[in-house]
């Protein structure tokens, strides 16, 4: 979920664009969320949270037919999985399916009858088999048919003047709403994708199509290239009377040695209003690229509007969704529509990097790929656009999150989710606004250079696979040669609040002047909060002043009360406790 500061655009536009992204999770369908999220003794068997590994996909071959004049779509998957250990029943994910048929094919090519129950609301399901099964390779065939959603999650129905258009928002849990499967960021897998969709209509998803058969009736079967290892949540469809408009390719540079297929869509008649989109995605791009030093992973880039009042951005694969007004403009639209524009781009381009080629092991460090996108976004956006004022919006939008940080009851940075209802609970300013300034202060301590050398390393060492918190942060340790940043991190992310830090200037021996810093947690004047209730590992940096004029040294604050040495030969007239 990604949110973004109210100085980038007019505050009548920021309910709107408060949360971006994962804003899609929905509440049960029946009854009080507050009470669903209680286990009842009926459910207790039912893994409500992470599935295990008992049964796990290896590959998906997904066709789905989409036909968006209509009121349901249909599709089947065949899913290649590994058992390890012998069971006469599994739990996937599907939510509000009819199933037409399923069945498993083991190694030999037996295939074993199954039968397909939705046990729990949130979409956990049992696949019974007709017999044991031993471990091994199998695959799960499944034809099933569902409504379209009419609100903005799974793969839904949107109306725009009299035509209606499909598409797709998946993050958190609402992939098992267009396909059965296991709907979990840990599986991340291969993919081949087939749509049946009007032969009129345009046909998006993850990779480029690669092939198509004319099927009669007016609808064609469109084969695209098969994936790279990805989590359900970020595949996306969109199928309609969209236009498209084709921009042809980005064009190489020294960090790719391969062009990218480019193009973007809008509902009908809206076209010629993504030029400016598109013309400033390379530059962008370009920019992520380099800070990365590794080529954008994907094979191509295509831009969605999507119709009617989808909120916000998602980050899919290869296939990225917007709200209409951040990609439909041009160079004379307000220059708030346009930074907007710019900031979010940028986070969801630099997602392709952290959060999809690097993707989160579980729901419960979802907070690490929102603050870094937050983080990262600002950065590219400066470095792009030098002029639009994006310097200072890290730290603007970590002080806004002081505010909800300073209750009582404020939650950590990284919260554990141990069911499928506390998924949203994760994505909130202190996830992206807070994280966001933590990544910041890191940097501040190392050195900006020591912390990109601590990603490049990260994404080279866990590309096309899941990685936790404790990986990121042990990559930038390592990157940057400054292991106690670790327990700095963690005391920032495992407890709630923020500190605030007391100095005095201590020049009782002019020769050896020192700054004498105690912390306790930052709360509002009258509050209930115990000043003592929490303990951090502070990085800071001091500027002070003297003859030769101003110097500037980092230290971490790891006591409640603490003495910081200054590199100075006398008492300094002057001490900034905060520099930069």
């Amino acid at each position: 979920m990604k949110e973004f500061t109210r100085s980038l655009f007019p505050s009548v536009l920021f309910a709107l664009f408060l949360v971006v992204g994962c804003s899609k999770s929905d509440v049960p369908a029946e009854g009080n969320p507050q009470e669903a999220a209680k286990p009842t003794t009926q459910e207790t068997a039912v893994p409500v949270g992470r599935l295990g590994d008992t049964v796990a996909p290896v590959h998906y071959r997904l066709e789905l037919r989409i036909d968006p004049t209509q009121e349901s779509f249909s599709g089947k998957v065949s899913i290649d999985a590994m058992i390890k250990e012998p069971v006469d029943s599994f739990w996937l994910h599907g939510n509000g399916f009819d199933v037409d048929e399923i069945f498993l094919t083991d190694a030999n090519g037996n295939r074993v009858a199954a039968r397909y129950e939705q046990k729990h609301e949130s979409g956990v399901s049992l696949v019974s088999l007709d017999q044991t099964l031993d471990s091994g390779a199998v695959t799960l065939d499944i034809s099933f048919r569902r409504p379209f959603e009419t609100g903005t999650n799974g793969l839904f129905k949107a109306m725009k003047g009299e035509d209606a258009y499909a598409a797709t928002q998946f993050e958190a849990i609402d992939a098992r709403k267009a396909f059965p499967g296991f709907d979990e960021p840990a599986f991340k897998v291969s993919f081949d994708l087939a749509l049946v969709t009007r032969a009129d209509h345009v046909a998006i998803t993850t990779t480029p199509e690669i092939a198509n058969e004319v099927l009669g009736d007016g609808y064609v079967r469109r084969v695209f290239a098969t994936t790279r290892p990805m989590p359900t949540y970020l595949l996306a469809f969109a199928v309609g009377p969209y236009d498209l408009v084709d921009y042809g390719t980005i064009p190489a540079n020294s960090i790719r040695k391969r062009e990218i297929p480019l193009r973007a869509i809008a509902a009908r008649g809206l076209g010629e209003r993504l030029n400016y989109a598109l013309e400033n995605t390379d530059g962008i791009l370009t920019v992520l690229e380099q800070y990365f030093g590794m080529p954008y992973p994907y094979q191509k880039l295509d831009l969605i509007a999507v119709p009617g009042g989808f909120g916000g951005a998602m980050e899919n694969i290869g296939a990225i969704t917007y709200n209409e007004f951040l990609l439909l403009m041009d160079e004379n639209s307000p220059i708030s529509q346009r930074r907007i524009y710019t900031a979010v781009h940028a986070h969801e381009i630099g997602h392709m990097w952290f959060g999809n080629l690097v993707t989160p092991e579980w729901w419960n460090d979802i907070w690490l790929n929102e603050a870094f996108a937050s983080w990262i976004m600002f950065k590219a956006a400066d470095a792009y656009w030098p002029d639009g004022e994006f310097d200072r919006e890290t730290q603007k939008r970590a002080l806004d999150a002081m505010n909800n940080d300073s209750l009582a009851a404020a939650r950590q940075i990284r919260e554990p989710v141990d069911h499928n209802h506390s998924i949203s609970d994760a994505f909130d300013r202190i996830t992206s606004q807070k994280g966001g300034g933590v990544l910041a202060m890191l940097e501040r301590y190392v050195g900006e250079d020591a912390v990109q050398a601590g990603v490049r390393l990260h994404m080279k060492r866990h590309a096309d696979e899941t990685a936790t918190a404790e990986d990121f942060i042990a990559s930038v340790a390592e990157g940057s040669d400054r292991a106690e940043i670790e327990a700095a991190f963690k005391s920032y992310i495992e407890q709630p609040g923020v500190p605030l830090l007391s100095t005095r200037l201590d020049c009782a021996d002019p020769a050896n002047p020192q700054l004498i810093v105690s912390q306790a947690r930052y709360a509002p004047l009258g509050s209930a909060i115990e000043p003592d209730s929490g303990q951090w590992h502070v990085p800071r940096c001091i500027r002070s002043s003297g003859p030769t004029g101003n110097k500037s040294e980092c230290a971490l604050l790891s006591e409640s009360e603490q003495a910081i040495a200054l590199d100075t030969n006398s008492c300094p007239p002057s001490v900034h406790p905060n520099a930069d």
